[in-house]
């Protein structure tokens, strides 16, 4: 799933005109600038639409969630299917904020039997909690550190709709404009999102591309991509978006503009249960007629939280397994409220993610004893130990008996004058 969302950024590059041999942009890195831009446009439009439609639809990525009805994201697993097996791929594991806002993401690969840091995103956020800065690090295995690669700025208008945001490298010792968009809006709704690469020769803003939306009423029925060639506009991509009397979205329409004429390339169904929330969504592609290519199941829990989206392919007429993303929310035996970080309690671990120890140190508002326990993301106490002259211990990664946990997340979850507060621990062996 992220090689070929890699691949496909990297003709998105193609499409808004920059040159890949002389500005070399990550793909992890420059995947993180897109989704963030993605999720502003499912914000704005209500709808996934993506930067790069010209390619075939399992290239995108399914979903891209923070927080559901209150329930936060501590974790997104990616698996892919090989070998009739489900079979780790990456995960993203999430911090929050004591407000419950994102502020870290940390990106790990599966290296044949364990975990690796891959990378992270440090999140710089503005009093609404939209985020204003964004750090993105590489893990250099070699030195065993994180390196700074690249960073998102964005910038907001008076109605705290995103306005402008611009993707930076870090290069020689400095910071290079990459890509920018700005959004336009008019009294209502998004109208285009301009594209713009940066001219290293002029030392300035080129305008490269655009996607114009159309709207009846408060329903997005088009989006028109464009390219701009320096004096004119020339169609390249055509979305259009079919709705029932509910209304729910029952066909999103993708053409290409070919030969003076839109011709078709895909197109998805949504399918919807009783209370219209959606459970699958079948792509089809044009090969004068429609053919199945790809189907996406969504599983949700009792609360209405998408908790699993599994992607098939079409093959030899039937339906094969390919990838497998897994949503982790809150935790038995540990409230939500407990898990967003409290001003009074603060707890702080070192290093984390860790593989033989970690030293953790806790902060009190006020003098107390403390309880601590360590939980894994099914609920189960594997571990306690009580504090009192002392606020801070070495803990070696093991349960109550002395044995090594795996690799995986595990809640520390600290109980002090009648509050209580939950930090992460992740274990890299």
């Amino acid at each position: 799933m992220k090689n070929l969302t890699n691949f496909f950024l990297v003709l998105f590059m193609l499409f808004i005109g920059i040159n890949l041999n002389a500005q070399v942009i990550p793909d992890r890195a420059s995947s993180y600038f897109e989704q963030q831009v993605q999720m502003n446009i499912k914000a704005l439009t209500g709808h996934d639409l993506y930067l790069h439609p010209e390619m075939d639809p399992l290239i995108k990525t399914t979903t891209i969630v923070l927080e559901t009805d209150g329930f936060v994201v501590l974790e997104i697993l990616y698996q892919d299917w090989a070998n009739n097996e489900w079979r780790n791929d990456d995960k993203m594991i999430k911090t929050y904020d004591w407000n419950s806002i994102l502020i870290e993401d940390l990106e790990l690969d599966w290296d044949v039997d364990h975990w690796v840091n891959a990378a992270k995103m440090i999140y710089t956020n503005n009093v609404m909690g939209l985020p204003t800065e964004t750090n993105i690090f590489m893990w250099d295995a070699v030195e065993e550190e994180w390196v700074e690669m690249a960073k998102i700025l964005q910038s907001y208008d008076v109605l705290y709709r995103p306005e402008e945001m611009i993707y930076q490298m870090y290069y020689g010792g400095i910071w290079m404009n990459m890509i920018k968009y700005e959004y336009v809006y008019d009294a209502t709704n998004l109208v285009a999102l301009m594209a713009y690469q940066w001219d290293m020769v002029n030392n300035d803003w080129s305008l490269s591309g655009k996607m114009g939306y159309t709207w009846n009423g408060e329903l997005l029925i088009q989006v028109l991509y464009e390219n701009w060639d320096g004096s004119q506009w020339s169609n390249d991509q055509l979305h259009t978006f079919t709705y029932n009397t509910v209304p729910c979205c029952i066909e999103e329409l993708h053409q290409l503009w070919d030969g003076g004429a839109w011709v078709n390339e895909f197109r998805e169904t949504p399918s919807y249960d009783a209370n219209w929330i959606e459970f699958q969504r079948l792509f089809e592609t044009w090969y004068g007629a429609w053919e199945n290519d790809e189907l996406d199941l969504f599983t949700y829990d009792g609360n209405g939280n998408l908790i699993e989206v599994l992607v098939q392919l079409w093959e030899s007429k039937g339906w094969v397994n390919f990838y497998l993303e897994t949503l982790t929310y809150g935790t038995v035996g540990i409230e939500e409220n407990d898990f967003i970080k409290k001003p009074d309690i603060k707890i702080s671990s070192a290093p984390n993610p860790f593989n033989d120890f970690t030293l953790i140190s806790i902060d009190l508002a006020s003098k107390s004893n403390v309880q601590v326990y360590v939980f894994d993301l099914t609920g189960k106490q594997i571990y306690t130990t009580g504090l009192t002259d002392t606020l801070s211990f070495k803990w070696n990664g093991t349960d109550a008996k002395g044995k090594k946990l795996e690799t995986g997340l595990y809640l520390l979850k600290v109980e002090a004058a009648n509050n209580s507060a939950v930090s992460k621990l992740s274990i890299i062996r």
